[in-house]
């Protein structure tokens, strides 16, 4: 039943984003629907509709549970949920929406955080029977993805981990330069404590010894003033 909800409104929303991001002219007024307001951010701003059908095929593949064979394919998916929403709210962040030159950066930092996210709830999601890794790495690694349901986290799994916690730091290289292109002092900030309280996750997720399944790992209110105040003496 909820999964039957969730593709009607997938659809709901799909289609009306359809019909208006395809109008040449998009005057708004109280009774504008959700889909003329997001189309009109984007005529306003410049931004690429294209980013927009990647996120929607992001969240179709999520839908219809479809399965992740390669790394390639991981990457492509993070990409398509995350590295677009960077994509999109770039041009309004940045007076210099030239975006065509950071993009790569953008959807970089895209990526670590999606990585981020599903490392931090393999287990999670394994009970929902929804698994991000990709079947190329459980193979190589040698996981059965029955062990992403229990609550001890295996040798072959925790190498596993390892590996793509290591890609994903690779990934959040790229922040410095999405930093600095980026003109608002409040846009800045925000931008500088979600990158920094997603990449602390996965630092934690590495000092765990990479066990994820005994339970959630997340950033403690301590840890996130912690983080504010090292953002506040950096500026």
């Amino acid at each position: 039943m909820q999964l039957t909800k969730e593709k009607n409104n997938y659809n709901f929303l799909f289609s009306s984003w359809v019909k208006a991001s395809s109008k040449n002219e998009i005057m708004l007024n109280e009774n504008s629907n959700l889909a003329d307001k997001v189309a009109f951010i984007f005529k306003t701003f410049e931004i690429d509709k294209l980013e927009m059908m990647q996120m929607f095929a992001g969240q179709d593949s999520d839908l219809k549970n479809k399965v992740i064979n390669t790394y390639d394919d991981l990457i492509h998916y993070c990409y398509q949920v995350a590295g677009t929403v960077g994509c999109m709210i770039f041009p309004i962040l940045s007076k210099n929406n030239n975006l065509s030159s950071i993009r790569n950066k953008v959807i970089d930092i895209g990526i670590a955080m999606q990585l981020t996210n599903i490392l931090r709830d393999i287990h999670e999601d394994a009970i929902r029977n929804r698994v991000f890794i990709p079947d190329q790495l459980l193979v190589l690694f040698k996981v059965n993805k029955e062990e992403l349901k229990g609550r001890k986290t295996k040798r072959n799994l925790k190498k596993l981990i390892a590996f793509l916690s290591k890609k994903a730091l690779f990934f959040y290289e790229s922040e410095l330069e999405v930093i600095q292109t980026v003109d608002s002092f409040s846009a800045k900030f925000s931008l500088k404590l979600a990158i920094a309280t997603y990449k602390k996750i996965l630092e934690k997720i590495i000092d765990s010894d990479f066990e994820v399944l005994e339970g959630r790992i997340y950033v403690t209110n301590l840890e996130k003033a912690k983080i504010l105040d090292n953002i506040i003496l950096k500026l």
